[in-house]
């Protein structure tokens, strides 16, 4: 199981904003995200404030979608060594011909969800490019290597209570960033919980085919649970995007 569990990658985890974050007032909104892609897009004095909320919008968004078509990537080659070990089987082995069956209309679907997500990035890249008046090559290089650390949003700082919100559609934005801070941290729970449960089976290092079965699909497992944690972390950084833009684009005004 060595030569096949030795190259898996971690599926892609965030931990959640810590409780004691405080993002100094000072501060333009894009820089509570603490990142320096983002920040180098918009700039530090951005004329046009629509352009910048758009800006990290298509940047957000491009990060989730790499993301989820590296662990898509990562689940068609694992299903392809799941398929690999399938035919090494005996003939008679059971069920022999309806898993490979099974696993090559999963290599095919993840090949498939891959093309997708990376033609969905793809977009958002050109929208940036278009978005900060810069080439496709200048952008490249500034993103390539946060995109290859498998980098996700996260905006560092804890929602304000939602009674703080001068009218009820900042309460209503108050509330929308909460309920995703709350699906952000089950997601990340339960990725860790699958993260332990296949470095638990892959330390077992058996040599039992059934055995090396189990610890692909407890790392499948992991890679669709990294999937949702991308998207969480996506919808939350898009909710944070939204109650800034609504509190006037100030962290001053979070009362932070």
């Amino acid at each position: 199981m060595a030569a096949c569990a030795g190259a898996h990658a971690a599926a892609p985890l965030v931990s959640p904003p810590s409780a004691s974050a405080e993002v100094p007032s000072g501060l333009a909104w894009w820089q509570g995200f603490r990142d320096p892609v983002l920040s180098q897009l918009i700039g530090p004095a951005p004329a046009d404030a629509a352009r910048a909320a758009a800006t990290a919008q298509a940047w957000i968004a491009a990060q989730v979608f790499h993301v989820q078509a590296a662990t898509t990537i990562e689940i068609g080659r694992t299903a392809r060594t799941e398929q690999r070990m399938v035919m090494n089987a005996p003939p008679e082995a059971p069920q022999r011909a309806e898993r490979l069956t099974l696993l090559a209309r999963r290599v095919e679907a993840a090949e498939a969800a891959a093309q997708e997500r990376l033609d969905r990035r793809n977009e958002q890249l050109d929208r940036l490019a278009t978005l900060s008046a810069m080439t496709s090559e200048a952008l490249t290089t500034l993103v390539q290597a946060r995109l290859q650390a498998l980098s996700l949003p996260q905006f560092d700082a804890e929602a304000p209570p939602a009674g703080s919100a001068p009218d009820d559609s900042v309460a209503g934005e108050i509330r929308r960033v909460i309920e995703h801070e709350r699906r952000a941290t089950l997601a990340l729970a339960a990725a860790k919980e699958l993260q332990l449960e296949y470095q638990t089976l892959k330390a077992a290092d058996s040599q039992e085919p059934e055995a090396q079965l189990a610890v692909l699909q407890s790392y499948e497992r992991l890679l669709l649970q990294g999937q949702q944690v991308a998207a969480a972390s996506g919808d939350l950084a898009m909710a944070w995007l939204s109650l800034l833009q609504a509190h006037g684009g100030r962290l001053s005004a979070l009362g932070r």
